[in-house]
């Protein structure tokens, strides 16, 4: 059975405890979803925003080519009259160059039969580029982003950029700028989410072309071919170029992808959730961290609180107790000044201990008259046992006297009736007589 302190301090702690632990419940829910509202919509921004740097990066290039895919110079020197010189072209490409290095490796004009012939860096050079992908949509007069190659020229990593030159219709070669793939990586390099958040880039296979990690780009990771569903999933969907944002588990961490197209590729962005979330995580902390601390000063309040009733009460029981084994003396000293419960429960008890004194005194009193009463009947029934014997020795004498009597009595019975025989017998011969003298 719960004492009344016990039931006391978990009243306490219920009271304390179930309205902070709504309020924190609430309190986190709502922190928590509006982090992670806020979280993602930043991270998706980010991804947007980076891919769209990138597509101005690409299109920058594709305007500045332009320039020189519709040059009547650049067209001339590639008819097979050759009206214009090498040197001229040369000349009017390194402009181009110089003036926009920060967008520019180099610039490359190709002729009709896919090989480089000249280059804003170098001058005259032969080199076959039939066997680059984006050159067939060169040759159908199609403009084309390579995917990151390494240059024939200079042995960099380096993205092509390539716009066909027409003439009557007809393909008669092309231009060429590349950017220094570096660039792209350096602002992909850039974003960081939380702690361990980054960002990087696929191809259309879902091979990593760019990753914090240099190994897996080394080694050619497709994130299509990692035995995750989850994060296959995700990935599916990014390489299909849509932007968006998904969840995964990746090495035993719960993570956030969002995700943009961007040129020839696909941007993601990932964090870990605990990381974006370590400050919702922390309001949980703390919330359990006040929750426990209310809990222990609200019991210590209760046990305190609690002392101020219990103490009074045990000590009426311990009272009782006294009472209960004859002691009438005791009474209760609890503060008679008081007005609560206690106080009057108190005198309650002083009470109740003077009715049962004098209760117990009159019941005394009655007993001393019981006893004066029970010596006189005890007197007086001497006396009677007395008279009694005497009566009983009396009776036993009649008894005898007429026991004799009741002899003599049966002695006289006797004899008469055996005179009635006699003269029954004497009367019965006279009778017989009678009859006899009258039939002589």
């Amino acid at each position: 059975m719960k004492s009344i302190q016990t039931k006391l301090i978990l009243m306490f702690a219920l009271v304390i405890t179930v309205p902070m632990v709504v309020l924190g419940f609430i309190t986190y829910t709502n922190a928590s979803n509006a982090l992670q509202e806020t979280v993602e919509a930043s991270t998706l921004e980010t991804a947007v925003l980076t891919a769209e740097l990138i597509d101005k990066e690409i299109s920058s290039v594709r305007r500045v080519l332009s320039f020189v895919q519709n040059s009547e110079l650049v067209q001339k020197y590639l008819t097979p009259e050759n009206t214009n010189s090498q040197e001229e072209v040369f000349l009017y490409i390194q402009e181009i160059l110089k003036n926009n290095q920060d967008v520019f490796e180099g610039i490359i004009v190709v002729n009709q039969d896919q090989r480089a012939i000249l280059s804003a860096s170098s001058g005259e050079i032969d080199i076959d580029l039939t066997e680059r992908a984006y050159m067939k949509s060169i040759v159908r007069g199609e403009s084309a982003v390579s995917d990151v190659v390494t240059s024939k020229e200079t042995g960099e990593r380096v993205v092509v950029i390539g716009e066909p030159i027409i003439i009557d219709g007809e393909v008669v070669g092309a231009v060429l700028g590349t950017m220094l793939f570096s660039h792209i990586e350096a602002r992909i390099d850039e974003i960081v989410i939380g702690k361990d958040g980054y960002a990087y880039l696929l191809d259309g296979a879902g091979t990593l072309i760019v990753h914090p990690v240099a190994e897996k780009v080394e080694s050619g990771v497709n994130l299509m071919e990692q035995n995750n569903v989850g994060m296959e999933a995700v990935i599916a969907k990014m390489i299909a170029g849509e932007i968006g944002k998904g969840f995964y588990t990746f090495d035993g961490v719960y993570k956030m992808l969002t995700y943009a197209p961007t040129g020839p590729w696909y941007l993601g962005v990932t964090a870990d959730y605990s990381d974006y979330m370590s400050g919702a995580i922390r309001i949980r902390n703390m919330t359990l961290m006040t929750l426990g601390l209310s809990i222990v000063i609200a019991m210590a309040l209760a046990y305190m609180f609690s002392l101020s009733l219990v103490r009074p009460i045990k000590r009426l029981e311990n009272l009782m107790e006294q009472a209960g084994h004859g002691d009438l003396t005791v009474r209760s000293q609890i503060n008679s000044h008081s007005r609560d419960e206690i106080a009057e429960l108190s005198r309650s008890f002083n009470v109740m201990m003077e009715e049962q004194s004098l209760i117990v005194g009159q019941v005394r009193d009655g007993s001393v008259e019981l006893v004066s009463m029970a010596q006189d009947l005890a007197a007086s029934s001497e006396e009677l046992s007395a008279s009694a014997e005497e009566s009983r020795a009396k009776a036993e004498q009649v008894s005898d006297e007429s026991a004799k009597q009741s002899e003599s009595t049966l002695d006289v019975s006797q004899s008469l009736i055996e005179l009635s025989s006699l003269v029954l017998l004497a009367k019965s011969k006279a009778e017989n007589a009678n009859i006899a003298s009258e039939g002589t």
